[in-house]
């Protein structure tokens, strides 16, 4: 015999996921898959990590990892030889959430039509792009934060990508209360200067909402006053009992 070869057991890992660049970094919350490999037919595995692997005698195995780890792997062929492996796993970790204007939501997630509602994003790591999405009207699509006016029930999305390649897809609701939310109006006020109920005008405690017109007029139809986009929260708005100056 002029000689012979001693071949070894070697093995190796196989990741498999949705990776977003070549160092195998993986979004958190996305699924990772790993197989075990050797230059001989394998009879056992076993799987170790400080991330919790679901089942680590399974070939392949797979988990959801939460943070950045090492995986490592010991492999048993036929003739109970052993030999080990390992692999690093980045894990690049997001977050987003839509933040609505709760002034004008009731215990229903329920608005009055017509109101105006701000929607903005809380976003870690920053968005490289932003997309809202709706069947009715949005003002800017590619915002972080928006208005939008609802007339019907709705869902609001966004899809967010962020720089470092994750992506964020986020939704809310709406429920519309289409016979418009009661609005009281007064029948009196007593402008007399003593800074009580001087200025006949509407009420109102919903927040972002405006008067777009409201006219008063005499016993014949004669217009005395008149006002058009105001706010409800400006003091100095509301018709103040003179006509054309007088009393």
């Amino acid at each position: 015999i002029d000689g012979f070869t001693v071949t070894g057991l070697r093995a190796s890992i196989t990741a498999q996921g949705p990776f977003i660049n070549d160092d195998l970094a993986i979004c958190s919350g996305g699924t990772l898959g790993l197989t075990a490999n050797a230059n001989r037919p394998i009879s056992g595995v076993t799987w170790s990590s400080t991330q919790q692997i679901p089942c680590t005698n399974c070939n392949p195995t797979s988990l959801i990892p939460g943070d950045s780890a090492f995986y490592q792997l010991i492999v048993m062929d036929e003739k109970q030889c052993l030999d080990s492996a390992s692999i690093f796993i980045p894990v690049n970790n997001f977050f987003g959430e839509i933040v609505i204007d709760a002034e004008l939501l009731n215990d229903r997630n329920g608005i009055c039509f017509g109101d105006e509602v701000s929607l903005g994003l809380l976003i870690e790591p920053a968005a490289e792009s932003i997309l809202w999405e709706s069947s009715q009207e949005i003002d800017c699509l590619d915002c972080e934060d928006i208005v939008v006016r609802p007339i019907s029930d709705d869902v609001y999305g966004v899809v967010i990508d962020h720089i470092n390649g994750c992506r964020s897809e986020l939704s809310t609701s709406f429920k519309v209360n289409r016979k418009r939310c009661t609005q009281y109006i007064p029948n009196a006020f007593s402008p007399n200067g003593d800074g009580i109920n001087d200025r006949f005008t509407v009420p109102s405690t919903r927040a972002g909402v405006q008067i777009v017109s409201m006219a008063i007029h005499d016993r014949y139809g004669g217009q005395f006053y008149h006002e058009e986009n105001t706010s409800f929260t400006d003091a100095t708005r509301g018709w103040d009992g003179t006509v054309r100056g007088k009393n």
